[in-house]
């Protein structure tokens, strides 16, 4: 719960006079907003929430679910076409409890993986992998508790999943041919050579045919819920972040495996396999131990983590060695979302961090802060570029490959809508467009080139934007 805005402690009044001012900034800023009409008409999944979106660098498949907080439904996962809209398959949950939470897909459309809630007893969460193009599904694993996050590295070979419960789950993609009928088995087949040819080849013929599965080959299981996690884009490291303010890193090793990546205190002898929250980051009347982690992201060539946690504070760790490079305070109460990109060869990061700030109107930590924060070439935890948003901005938040835009999606349940938003950083503060609905906003993402743009509502629909942009 957020501490009394009527009174501020000392340590709060600064950041207090600083909410006064951005609250202001943020109703100008907004009301300026234009409102951009979607590509296509919302796609209704049906009655329930999405929760999380995925799409593939080229922006040409979406994939998807629904997903409704202790409710039994049919739910289902969900692939879409980013150019029409139209839904390519679906695999339905039925009666499952809460439904789908995560998805992921690799970098060629190829291979997506799904992950939520299935039952509310016994092996309650699940985990399945897919063909994108005809709904197959390579993996159909159940776990302990919810699956959080699902990552997929960029080929397809590797899939990772953190659930509560609480444990981090490795797959590898198997590969194996079967000999098979042909489509033509029963019928016959006239030469391919010479057409006139008086005679026709009789079946049945048989092919090879390319099968897909993934297997388990890891597991890393702990007292603490694991809430998010990230893979690098070549799938050999993974982080992730627990309740408790503690980040892991794993080496996975080539039979699938994984080691644990030790870090090194600072002043201290003894390395432990996990980083922690500095207790000095954490308020009076709280521990680190209640320190909950809202978003964890891992750059695409693994030199950089970036962890977003509910003590207001961004912190950007570096891999190789293990380390603490800053811990940011945001403007808000809380930092909900974290972003980190890799750049110079990895000699540079940058940093997409959201947060909610208190808005003296209300009373309430109800509007939010984007903040673009760079790393390297002589920046240190630098705020080059900040936005802000009606509503509270959920961790679905991010950035196209060229560092031009940001799309954050709003809202929250205690709110009575949300919205979409499209921010060029070349312009402080204000929205390039704004595209409200009557539904929290929870997921939004972009294609790496920029140009399709993707969201998804408590109202059930895939919103989806083409940026014609430079």
């Amino acid at each position: 719960m957020a501490p009394s805005p009527s009174a501020p402690p000392r340590r709060q009044r600064r950041r207090f006079l600083q909410t006064l001012f951005f609250a202001a900034a943020a109703s100008a800023s907004l009301s300026a907003a234009t409102t951009e009409t979607p590509a296509w008409p919302p796609h209704s999944l049906g009655p329930y929430w999405v929760n999380w979106v995925s799409i593939d660098p080229a922006g040409t498949t979406i994939l998807t679910g629904t997903y409704k907080l202790n409710t039994q439904a049919d739910f289902a996962v969900c692939c879409l076409d980013a150019a029409t809209g139209n839904e390519r398959w679906r695999d339905t949950l039925s009666g499952a409890w809460q439904g789908t939470y995560w998805t992921a897909v690799d970098s060629t459309a190829t291979f997506g993986v799904a992950g939520g809630q299935i039952a509310n007893s016994g092996l309650k969460g699940f985990v399945r992998a897919y063909d994108l193009k005809t709904g197959a599904r390579l993996l159909d694993d159940r776990v302990a508790g919810r699956v959080n996050t699902t990552t997929i590295s960029g080929d397809g070979a590797w899939i990772a999943c953190c659930y509560n419960g609480s444990g981090v789950r490795v797959y590898q993609r198997q590969t194996r041919s079967v000999l098979v009928r042909s489509p033509f088995a029963n019928g016959s087949l006239r030469s391919p050579i010479v057409s006139s040819w008086p005679f026709h080849l009789k079946g049945p013929f048989f092919r090879f045919k390319t099968i897909y599965t993934y297997v388990k080959t890891a597991e890393f299981t702990n007292s603490q819920n694991i809430q998010t996690m990230s893979m690098s884009e070549d799938g050999h490291w993974i982080a992730s972040a627990e309740y408790g303010g503690r980040v892991r890193i794993w080496e996975r090793l080539p039979d699938g495996t994984i080691k644990v990546v030790n870090y090194q205190p600072p002043g201290s002898p003894t390395p432990q396999p996990y980083w922690e929250v500095p207790a000095s980051d954490v308020g009076s009347g709280s521990s680190v131990s209640q320190v909950s982690a809202h978003f964890l992201d891992m750059s695409a060539d693994g030199t950089w983590i970036a962890v977003a946690f509910s003590n207001g504070h961004v912190y950007l760790l570096k891999r190789d060695p293990f380390q603490e490079v800053f811990g940011h305070k945001t403007a808000g109460f809380a930092a909900y979302g974290a972003r980190a990109y890799s750049a110079a060869g990895g000699a540079e990061a940058y940093v997409l961090a959201s947060s909610s700030a208190y808005d003296p109107a209300t009373k309430q930590y109800d509007v939010g802060q984007l903040e673009l924060l760079h790393e390297g070439g002589g920046d240190h935890d630098k705020t080059i570029w900040s936005g802000v948003t009606a509503k509270p901005p959920n961790p679905g938040m991010a950035m196209d490959a060229q560092r031009k835009y940001v799309v954050v999606a709003d809202g929250s349940p205690d709110l009575p809508d949300g919205s979409f938003y499209l921010f060029d950083t070349a312009v402080p503060t204000t929205p390039a467009w704004r595209h409200p609905v009557h539904q929290p906003s929870w997921p939004m993402t972009i294609s790496v080139d920029g140009k399709t743009l993707v969201g998804g509502s408590d109202d059930g629909c895939i919103y989806c934007w083409k940026n014609d942009g430079p």
